[in-house]
């Protein structure tokens, strides 16, 4: 992508949020309950997380603010992708034949896409859960070296996972004309993220990673901020991140073909 048009893109991303932002606040009661409603997630990530250690000795290898950094990582990922992406919009809009405007502008499908999602609402849960987790990773005394390892290794993971919600999202269109399995199936690995994937075995940690690779950007990035893998486990599933993540760019590529025009 070209630097003019990297700039346009990203021009028209920002503008469609700052509109989203004003017609969010414009009922700002509705938008503070919004707000709060979000916030609950990660306040039961902490009451749950607390429970568990004030009864039990908590998850093996696993401290108490070790995880709650995992839950919080869990509550801020979730909500970035509902900032980002909504499969059910994303499908409703395209049974109705509303991508016909999108894909005839100038501008890169997936950004009309990330940028038509009315996402602003989530940024509780963005927020609280951000919250959560720097109170955990502080609370677990994790130092600026190991924080750099970890940005960069969330972001990368980030990204692959934000491809597959969306190609995930476009499945759900070619195959049922509905987004309620997408739905579905993001609740269930969220969930399931809540605890490390190790606990899972060998079977679950990867179905975990190939259905929707949720633990490439949660489990994966708590994991090394904490030293539990090494730098070239890191390292490997930042390139298996990068390659997930052209992977589904293409895919995308290949199912936008299968949208019918129109309403179809």
């Amino acid at each position: 992508m070209r630097g003019g048009e990297f700039a346009r893109n990203l021009t028209l991303y920002m503008k469609s949020q700052k509109y989203g932002f004003k017609e969010f606040m414009a009922y700002r009661t509705q938008a503070i309950s919004w707000v709060l409603i979000q916030s609950l997630g990660a306040v039961s990530t902490l009451i749950m997380v607390s429970v568990i250690y004030s009864v039990s000795s908590g998850v093996p290898g696993w401290g108490y603010f070790q995880l709650l950094a995992l839950g919080g990582l869990v509550q801020l990922t979730s909500g970035i992708m509902a900032f980002l992406i909504s499969p059910r919009m994303l499908v409703r809009t395209m049974r109705n034949g509303g991508l016909d405007q999108l894909l005839l502008k100038p501008y890169n499908p997936l950004l009309m896409i990330v940028a038509r999602n009315p996402g602003i609402r989530n940024l509780g849960g963005v927020v609280s859960g951000a919250l959560l987790l720097a109170y955990a990773l502080h609370g677990a005394g994790v130092g600026l070296e190991a924080m750099l390892v970890f940005i960069p290794s969330y972001l990368i993971g980030l990204v692959a996972l934000a491809m597959g919600v969306i190609v995930l999202a476009l499945v759900s269109y070619v195959l049922f004309k509905d987004a309620s399995f997408t739905n579905w199936l993001m609740s269930i690995m969220f969930d399931a993220s809540d605890y490390p994937a190790t606990i899972y075995g060998i079977i679950g940690s990867t179905a975990l990673s190939i259905l929707l690779p949720v633990t490439f950007a949660v489990f994966f990035p708590a994991a090394a901020v904490f030293g539990y893998v090494s730098a070239y486990v890191v390292l490997g599933v930042a390139l298996v991140c990068i390659a997930v993540a052209i992977m589904f760019y293409f895919s995308t590529v290949y199912l936008l073909r299968k949208y019918e025009s129109g309403g179809g």
